[in-house]
């Protein structure tokens, strides 16, 4: 058996997958994975006790943007100018 959770980006060839193998999966069956996953973005083989944090990691991406996305739909009939926050890292300080 092997693990890999492809992302979203997958959909337009630009994902990043992670895939660790099962105790009986081989050097051919790595190989196979990787060949596929090829044609969708770039492959890495990780251990199996990292997969927890590459799949939370690259899982949260995804959602945040969406979630900024609903936010700025929903609030898009108001006449109210976004700002993101002072200080951050995209404006740098406010005076």
């Amino acid at each position: 058996m092997i693990r890999v959770m492809p992302n979203l980006p997958t959909v337009v060839q630009s994902a990043a997958c992670v895939f660790a193998r099962g105790t009986h999966a081989d050097d051919e069956d790595a190989d196979m994975v990787t060949e596929m996953l090829n044609c969708v973005g770039l492959v890495e083989e990780m251990p199996e006790h990292h997969m927890d944090a590459v799949t939370g990691l690259s899982g949260n991406g995804p959602a945040y943007v969406s979630q900024e996305h609903a936010h700025i739909h929903t609030h898009a009939h108001t006449r109210t100018t976004w700002m993101p926050s002072r200080g951050s890292a995209a404006t740098g300080p406010h005076t």
